[in-house]
Protein backbone atom coordinates (compact mmCIF):
# COMPACT_ATOMS: atom_id res chain seq x y z
CA UNK A 1 0.00 0.00 0.00
CA UNK A 2 1.21 3.54 -0.72
CA UNK A 3 0.77 6.22 1.46
CA UNK A 4 -1.03 8.81 -0.16
CA UNK A 5 -2.63 12.07 1.85
CA UNK A 6 -3.64 15.83 -0.03
CA UNK A 7 -1.81 18.14 1.78
CA UNK A 8 -3.73 20.35 4.29
CA UNK A 9 -5.31 23.61 3.59
CA UNK A 10 -3.46 26.54 4.42
CA UNK A 11 -5.57 28.59 6.13
CA UNK A 12 -3.64 31.37 8.91
CA UNK A 13 -4.81 32.36 12.34
CA UNK A 14 -6.57 35.04 11.09
CA UNK A 15 -8.63 33.29 8.56
CA UNK A 16 -9.21 30.64 11.67
CA UNK A 17 -10.70 33.41 13.08
CA UNK A 18 -12.82 34.52 10.25
CA UNK A 19 -14.10 30.95 10.02
CA UNK A 20 -14.82 30.40 13.54
CA UNK A 21 -17.12 33.80 13.57
CA UNK A 22 -18.50 33.09 10.24
CA UNK A 23 -19.45 29.76 10.84
CA UNK A 24 -20.25 29.88 14.85
CA UNK A 25 -21.17 32.89 15.95
CA UNK A 26 -17.93 32.86 17.94
CA UNK A 27 -15.21 35.55 18.81
CA UNK A 28 -12.13 34.77 19.45
CA UNK A 29 -8.54 34.34 19.17
CA UNK A 30 -6.48 31.64 17.48
CA UNK A 31 -3.54 29.36 17.97
CA UNK A 32 -2.24 26.84 15.54
CA UNK A 33 -1.94 23.29 17.00
CA UNK A 34 0.23 20.60 15.30
CA UNK A 35 -1.51 18.25 13.52
CA UNK A 36 -0.82 15.32 10.85
CA UNK A 37 -4.05 15.02 8.77
CA UNK A 38 -6.17 17.89 9.76
CA UNK A 39 -5.22 21.63 10.26
CA UNK A 40 -6.10 22.07 13.94
CA UNK A 41 -6.52 26.20 16.18
CA UNK A 42 -7.31 26.73 19.47
CA UNK A 43 -10.05 29.56 19.76
CA UNK A 44 -10.26 31.26 22.50
CA UNK A 45 -13.51 33.21 23.47
CA UNK A 46 -13.41 36.53 25.09
CA UNK A 47 -15.04 34.47 28.49
CA UNK A 48 -12.15 32.23 28.27
CA UNK A 49 -13.76 29.09 27.21
CA UNK A 50 -11.83 27.14 24.61
CA UNK A 51 -12.89 24.91 21.32
CA UNK A 52 -10.77 23.43 18.57
CA UNK A 53 -11.56 23.92 15.39
CA UNK A 54 -10.85 21.54 12.80
CA UNK A 55 -10.13 21.80 8.95
CA UNK A 56 -10.83 18.76 7.69
CA UNK A 57 -8.14 17.17 5.13
CA UNK A 58 -9.55 17.39 1.76
CA UNK A 59 -8.57 13.71 1.51
CA UNK A 60 -11.93 13.39 3.84
CA UNK A 61 -15.55 13.24 2.39
CA UNK A 62 -18.38 14.49 4.60
CA UNK A 63 -19.34 11.04 5.39
CA UNK A 64 -15.89 10.34 6.80
CA UNK A 65 -16.44 13.50 9.14
CA UNK A 66 -19.68 12.78 10.14
CA UNK A 67 -18.22 9.39 10.99
CA UNK A 68 -15.83 10.80 13.19
CA UNK A 69 -18.51 12.83 14.91
CA UNK A 70 -21.12 10.15 15.93
CA UNK A 71 -18.26 8.41 17.12
CA UNK A 72 -17.37 10.94 19.91
CA UNK A 73 -21.40 11.08 20.52
CA UNK A 74 -21.34 7.32 20.83
CA UNK A 75 -18.18 7.25 22.80
CA UNK A 76 -19.83 9.71 24.97
CA UNK A 77 -23.54 7.91 25.60
CA UNK A 78 -21.52 5.02 26.81
CA UNK A 79 -18.27 6.03 28.63
CA UNK A 80 -19.72 9.00 30.69
CA UNK A 81 -16.70 8.47 33.69
CA UNK A 82 -14.28 10.17 31.27
CA UNK A 83 -14.06 13.62 28.69
CA UNK A 84 -15.07 13.46 24.92
CA UNK A 85 -14.94 15.98 22.75
CA UNK A 86 -18.11 16.84 22.11
CA UNK A 87 -18.66 18.71 17.81
CA UNK A 88 -20.61 21.83 18.41
CA UNK A 89 -23.40 22.64 16.24
CA UNK A 90 -22.36 25.95 13.19
CA UNK A 91 -24.99 28.65 12.57
CA UNK A 92 -25.76 26.26 9.63
CA UNK A 93 -27.59 23.98 11.89
CA UNK A 94 -25.63 21.02 11.48
CA UNK A 95 -21.94 19.87 12.87
CA UNK A 96 -19.96 20.12 9.67
CA UNK A 97 -19.95 23.70 7.91
CA UNK A 98 -19.00 24.55 4.35
CA UNK A 99 -16.40 27.81 4.08
CA UNK A 100 -15.08 28.89 1.27
CA UNK A 101 -11.99 30.98 1.65
CA UNK A 102 -10.60 34.05 -0.53
CA UNK A 103 -8.45 32.01 -2.91
CA UNK A 104 -11.58 29.25 -3.44
CA UNK A 105 -10.46 26.30 -1.57
CA UNK A 106 -13.75 24.64 -0.40
CA UNK A 107 -13.00 23.53 3.16
CA UNK A 108 -14.98 21.34 5.63
CA UNK A 109 -14.91 22.88 9.29
CA UNK A 110 -15.77 21.19 12.64
CA UNK A 111 -15.68 23.12 15.87
CA UNK A 112 -15.29 20.43 18.98
CA UNK A 113 -15.14 21.22 22.93
CA UNK A 114 -11.32 21.42 24.33
CA UNK A 115 -10.18 18.82 27.09
CA UNK A 116 -7.95 19.88 29.08
CA UNK A 117 -5.21 18.12 31.22
CA UNK A 118 -1.80 16.36 30.71
CA UNK A 119 -0.49 14.29 27.96
CA UNK A 120 0.29 11.00 28.79
CA UNK A 121 4.00 11.81 26.82
CA UNK A 122 4.41 14.73 29.08
CA UNK A 123 3.88 12.80 32.42
CA UNK A 124 5.87 10.96 34.66
CA UNK A 125 6.31 8.57 35.84
CA UNK A 126 4.83 5.88 33.65
CA UNK A 127 3.95 3.50 36.62
CA UNK A 128 2.71 0.18 36.21
CA UNK A 129 -0.64 1.01 38.08
CA UNK A 130 -1.21 4.10 35.49
CA UNK A 131 -0.05 1.61 32.70
CA UNK A 132 -3.01 -0.96 33.96
CA UNK A 133 -5.53 2.21 34.32
CA UNK A 134 -4.49 2.43 30.79
CA UNK A 135 -4.88 -0.91 29.40
CA UNK A 136 -8.79 -0.27 31.29
CA UNK A 137 -9.81 2.68 29.38
CA UNK A 138 -8.38 1.70 26.04
CA UNK A 139 -10.44 -1.57 26.48
CA UNK A 140 -13.55 0.09 27.78
CA UNK A 141 -13.39 2.26 24.34
CA UNK A 142 -12.91 -1.29 22.62
CA UNK A 143 -15.63 -2.45 24.50
CA UNK A 144 -18.26 0.30 23.83
CA UNK A 145 -17.37 -0.05 19.80
CA UNK A 146 -18.93 -3.36 19.59
CA UNK A 147 -21.90 -2.87 17.61
CA UNK A 148 -21.27 0.87 16.12
CA UNK A 149 -21.28 1.14 12.81
CA UNK A 150 -21.17 3.61 9.95
CA UNK A 151 -21.28 3.96 6.64
CA UNK A 152 -18.11 5.28 6.27
CA UNK A 153 -16.25 2.66 8.44
CA UNK A 154 -14.66 0.91 6.03
CA UNK A 155 -11.94 3.09 5.03
CA UNK A 156 -8.45 2.08 3.14
CA UNK A 157 -5.99 4.28 5.95
CA UNK A 158 -2.53 3.72 5.59
CA UNK A 159 -2.27 3.71 9.46
CA UNK A 160 -4.63 0.74 9.72
CA UNK A 161 -2.75 -2.13 10.90
CA UNK A 162 -4.11 -4.56 8.64
CA UNK A 163 -2.29 -2.38 5.94
CA UNK A 164 0.68 -2.42 7.55
CA UNK A 165 2.75 -5.25 6.36
CA UNK A 166 2.01 -4.03 2.55
CA UNK A 167 3.18 -0.56 3.22
CA UNK A 168 6.53 -0.97 4.94
CA UNK A 169 7.10 -3.03 2.24
CA UNK A 170 6.44 -0.72 -0.44
CA UNK A 171 7.82 2.29 1.59
CA UNK A 172 11.00 0.81 2.75
CA UNK A 173 13.13 2.58 0.28
CA UNK A 174 12.69 5.94 1.99
CA UNK A 175 14.39 4.36 5.23
CA UNK A 176 17.60 5.30 2.85
CA UNK A 177 19.89 3.46 5.87
CA UNK A 178 20.58 -0.27 4.83
CA UNK A 179 20.98 -1.58 8.25
CA UNK A 180 17.55 -0.07 9.32
CA UNK A 181 16.35 -1.31 6.86
CA UNK A 182 17.43 -4.83 7.11
CA UNK A 183 16.38 -4.52 11.23
CA UNK A 184 12.93 -3.88 9.64
CA UNK A 185 13.24 -6.23 7.47
CA UNK A 186 14.08 -8.76 9.98
CA UNK A 187 10.97 -7.89 11.88
CA UNK A 188 8.83 -8.09 8.88
CA UNK A 189 9.43 -12.04 8.49
CA UNK A 190 8.87 -12.47 11.75
CA UNK A 191 5.25 -10.70 11.50
CA UNK A 192 4.49 -12.65 8.12
CA UNK A 193 5.28 -16.00 10.11
CA UNK A 194 2.20 -15.25 12.51
CA UNK A 195 -0.83 -17.54 11.43
CA UNK A 196 -3.53 -15.10 13.25
CA UNK A 197 -2.42 -12.42 10.80
CA UNK A 198 -1.58 -14.56 7.80
CA UNK A 199 -4.97 -16.52 7.96
CA UNK A 200 -6.77 -13.17 8.74
CA UNK A 201 -8.71 -14.75 12.30
CA UNK A 202 -8.91 -11.95 14.18
CA UNK A 203 -11.74 -10.11 15.39
CA UNK A 204 -12.91 -6.51 14.01
CA UNK A 205 -14.86 -3.94 14.52
CA UNK A 206 -14.65 -0.09 14.39
CA UNK A 207 -11.29 1.05 16.88
CA UNK A 208 -9.77 4.02 17.59
CA UNK A 209 -6.56 3.14 16.11
CA UNK A 210 -4.59 6.15 17.81
CA UNK A 211 -4.00 5.49 21.15
CA UNK A 212 -0.89 6.97 21.56
CA UNK A 213 0.85 8.84 24.52
CA UNK A 214 -0.31 12.21 22.56
CA UNK A 215 -3.99 11.61 22.87
CA UNK A 216 -4.41 10.24 25.91
CA UNK A 217 -5.19 12.88 28.65
CA UNK A 218 -4.83 13.05 32.38
CA UNK A 219 -5.39 14.73 35.42
CA UNK A 220 -3.08 15.11 38.74
CA UNK A 221 -3.99 15.53 42.08
CA UNK A 222 -2.36 17.69 45.01
CA UNK A 223 -0.19 14.63 46.09
CA UNK A 224 0.81 13.89 41.99
CA UNK A 225 -2.00 10.72 42.09
CA UNK A 226 -2.89 10.89 38.04
CA UNK A 227 -5.67 9.41 36.42
CA UNK A 228 -6.69 9.35 32.78
CA UNK A 229 -9.49 11.68 31.99
CA UNK A 230 -10.08 11.64 28.18
CA UNK A 231 -8.89 10.59 24.76
CA UNK A 232 -8.64 12.92 22.14
CA UNK A 233 -8.28 12.78 17.84
CA UNK A 234 -10.41 10.32 16.35
CA UNK A 235 -9.38 11.15 13.03
CA UNK A 236 -7.59 7.50 12.22
CA UNK A 237 -10.51 5.42 13.12
CA UNK A 238 -11.60 2.71 11.09
CA UNK A 239 -13.00 -0.74 10.92
CA UNK A 240 -10.36 -3.01 11.99
CA UNK A 241 -9.04 -5.81 14.12
CA UNK A 242 -9.72 -5.20 17.88
CA UNK A 243 -6.68 -6.51 19.46
CA UNK A 244 -5.28 -3.53 17.58
CA UNK A 245 -6.34 -0.94 19.75
CA UNK A 246 -4.49 -2.97 22.92
CA UNK A 247 -1.13 -3.22 20.35
CA UNK A 248 -0.77 0.60 19.56
CA UNK A 249 -1.44 1.51 23.05
CA UNK A 250 1.28 -1.27 24.13
CA UNK A 251 3.56 0.09 21.30
CA UNK A 252 3.71 3.88 22.77
CA UNK A 253 3.84 2.93 26.01
CA UNK A 254 6.89 0.92 25.04
CA UNK A 255 8.66 4.19 23.87
CA UNK A 256 11.97 5.13 26.27
CA UNK A 257 11.55 2.19 28.52
CA UNK A 258 14.72 0.37 29.44
CA UNK A 259 12.58 -2.99 29.25
CA UNK A 260 9.85 -2.37 27.57
CA UNK A 261 7.93 -5.55 27.56
CA UNK A 262 7.26 -5.12 31.29
CA UNK A 263 5.24 -1.90 30.65
CA UNK A 264 2.95 -3.82 28.07
CA UNK A 265 1.45 -6.14 30.33
CA UNK A 266 0.41 -4.64 33.10
CA UNK A 267 -1.59 -2.90 29.69
CA UNK A 268 -2.58 -5.81 29.18
CA UNK A 269 -4.08 -7.19 31.92
CA UNK A 270 -6.55 -3.95 32.24
CA UNK A 271 -7.51 -4.22 28.93
CA UNK A 272 -8.20 -8.12 29.15
CA UNK A 273 -10.28 -7.10 32.16
CA UNK A 274 -12.04 -5.09 30.42
CA UNK A 275 -12.23 -6.38 26.75
CA UNK A 276 -11.30 -10.45 27.08
CA UNK A 277 -9.01 -11.62 24.62
CA UNK A 278 -8.92 -14.55 22.72
CA UNK A 279 -6.12 -16.97 22.24
CA UNK A 280 -5.54 -15.64 18.67
CA UNK A 281 -5.53 -11.98 19.68
CA UNK A 282 -2.98 -12.82 22.11
CA UNK A 283 -0.82 -14.76 19.94
CA UNK A 284 -0.71 -11.55 17.58
CA UNK A 285 -0.03 -9.18 20.18
CA UNK A 286 3.64 -8.85 20.15
CA UNK A 287 3.63 -9.24 16.63
CA UNK A 288 1.08 -6.20 16.09
CA UNK A 289 3.57 -4.09 18.83
CA UNK A 290 6.21 -4.57 16.14
CA UNK A 291 4.67 -3.93 13.32
CA UNK A 292 3.20 -0.62 14.28
CA UNK A 293 6.80 0.28 15.46
CA UNK A 294 7.84 -0.92 11.72
CA UNK A 295 5.01 1.25 10.31
CA UNK A 296 6.21 4.50 12.29
CA UNK A 297 9.54 4.61 11.53
CA UNK A 298 8.76 3.82 8.04
CA UNK A 299 5.80 7.05 7.56
CA UNK A 300 8.04 8.85 9.91
CA UNK A 301 10.83 8.42 6.46
CA UNK A 302 8.40 8.97 3.79
CA UNK A 303 6.76 12.19 5.83
CA UNK A 304 10.26 13.84 6.73
CA UNK A 305 11.00 13.99 2.93
CA UNK A 306 8.18 15.45 1.97
CA UNK A 307 7.44 18.00 4.75
CA UNK A 308 11.01 18.60 6.97
CA UNK A 309 9.45 21.57 8.57
CA UNK A 310 6.66 19.73 10.44
CA UNK A 311 8.26 18.44 13.39
CA UNK A 312 4.67 16.79 14.75
CA UNK A 313 5.30 14.02 11.95
CA UNK A 314 8.42 12.63 13.39
CA UNK A 315 7.37 12.95 16.91
CA UNK A 316 8.01 9.72 17.63
CA UNK A 317 10.58 8.84 15.25
CA UNK A 318 13.89 8.22 17.82
CA UNK A 319 12.78 6.48 20.21
CA UNK A 320 10.51 4.03 17.73
CA UNK A 321 13.98 3.22 16.39
CA UNK A 322 15.06 2.37 19.58
CA UNK A 323 12.59 0.19 20.55
CA UNK A 324 13.23 -1.52 17.64
CA UNK A 325 16.39 -2.38 18.58
CA UNK A 326 14.69 -4.02 21.93
CA UNK A 327 11.94 -5.76 19.69
CA UNK A 328 14.22 -7.54 17.58
CA UNK A 329 16.40 -9.30 20.87
CA UNK A 330 12.71 -10.40 22.20
CA UNK A 331 11.77 -13.92 21.74
CA UNK A 332 8.27 -13.94 20.36
CA UNK A 333 7.42 -16.88 22.34
CA UNK A 334 8.68 -15.48 25.24
CA UNK A 335 6.80 -11.94 24.67
CA UNK A 336 3.67 -14.53 23.88
CA UNK A 337 4.29 -16.26 27.29
CA UNK A 338 4.49 -12.87 29.15
CA UNK A 339 1.03 -11.57 27.45
CA UNK A 340 -0.88 -15.07 28.16
CA UNK A 341 0.46 -14.23 32.34
CA UNK A 342 -0.63 -11.05 32.09
CA UNK A 343 -4.14 -12.35 30.88
CA UNK A 344 -4.69 -14.74 33.63
CA UNK A 345 -3.60 -18.44 31.20
CA UNK A 346 -0.53 -20.68 31.77
CA UNK A 347 2.23 -18.49 30.39
CA UNK A 348 3.03 -22.11 28.18
CA UNK A 349 0.53 -22.92 25.29
CA UNK A 350 2.31 -26.29 26.27
CA UNK A 351 2.72 -26.91 30.07
CA UNK A 352 6.35 -26.47 28.67
CA UNK A 353 9.20 -24.97 31.07
CA UNK A 354 11.78 -22.86 29.20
Amino acid sequence: MKITRLTRYKVSTNEAVLITKSCYGINGTAIELSGERDRNFLIINPNGNKFILKISNPADSEEIIDFQNKLLFHLASKNGQWKWQKPQVGLNGEFICDYETLDGNQLKVRLLTFLDGILLADFSPHDFSLMHDLGDFIGHISQSLSGFIHPAMHRNLFWDLKNGVELVKTHLKDINDNKRIDKISSLIDKIESTEALSSNQLRERVIYNDANHHNVLLQCNKVGKSKIVGAIDFGDSVFSWLVADLAIACTYSMLNKDIPLEYARPIVKGFNKTQPLNELEISSLFSLICLRTCMSVTIAAHQKSLYPNNPYLLISEKPAWNLIDKLIKISSDFAHFSFRHACGLEPSTSNTLY
